[in-house]
């Protein structure tokens, strides 16, 4: 088990023994998974890093899912996410995921958070919960199905909700924005534009309503048994959700 704590300042090490070998599964079909085009077998390895956030004062801590490559050529960074650890109070906050471009919606975000909460766990934190800077929808709806909530529920009640939906013919989801100046400002935002999201102009009853959320609002775990379930599902499942996809 690696102890936060104890992890020496910039230095990055293998958070597994593992490493995820990806290949082409199939002949004479395109390289579904080249970053770039020219390196369509490769191998993946989750790595940490423990770094200092001398503004904030506190240890930040760095997950990364690294593409390696052969001989003098510096391994690609395929995502990462970053988080905080307070060995005294037992608690960890969630900052946030990146994930490249070409490796999105294939469930890396899904693998981070596992990796993020199983290492807590480990570590003996009991409260995991994200910072109120958080202004992606799919990742809180993420955090949501894993118990993840507000910690005053009747925030919901101001009228600034958004409603993550599915399409009941096409399973496609969508966000339905409460308020006009809401759903205008995150339509025109960096979020919206790095990865567009189906922004859905009036509910009717071809969506599915699954969740509601709120931006910039610290959502805190409530149940840390169904946390460590999903973690060691999604850890022990992973790649099989690129591979898939």
């Amino acid at each position: 088990m690696i102890k936060l704590s104890e992890l020496q300042y910039g230095i990055e090490i293998p958070l597994h023994d593992k490493v995820y070998e990806m290949s082409r599964q199939q002949p004479n079909k395109p390289y579904r998974h080249s970053l770039d085009g020219k390196w369509p077998d490769y191998q993946l390895m989750t790595t940490i890093e423990k770094t200092r956030d001398k503004e904030q004062n506190l240890d930040i801590y760095v997950i990364r899912l690294l593409r390696l490559k052969n001989g003098n050529q510096k391994d690609e960074i395929v995502g990462f996410l970053y988080f905080s650890y307070d060995k005294t109070e037992k608690k960890s906050a969630f900052y946030g995921i990146k994930v490249r471009d070409s490796f999105r919606n294939k469930g890396i975000s899904n693998y981070f958070i596992a990796r993020w909460a199983d290492i807590c766990i480990q570590n003996d934190v009991e409260n995991l919960y994200t910072i109120s800077k958080q202004r992606k929808p799919i990742l809180i709806y993420s955090l949501k199905k894993i118990s993840f909530e507000l910690e005053d529920t009747s925030l919901y009640n101001q009228g600034h909700n958004i409603i993550m939906c599915k399409n009941v013919f096409n399973n496609k989801k969508g966000l339905y924005f409460e308020n006009d100046n809401d759903r205008q400002a995150f339509a025109s935002s960096t979020i919206n534009k790095e990865t567009p999201h189906f922004i859905i102009p009036k509910l009717s009853d071809k969506y599915e309503q699954l969740a509601t959320l709120l931006l910039e609002n610290p959502y805190f775990a409530q149940d840390l048994n169904l946390i460590s379930n999903f973690s060691e599902e999604t850890i022990e499942t992973f790649p099989d959700t690129i591979r898939k996809k």
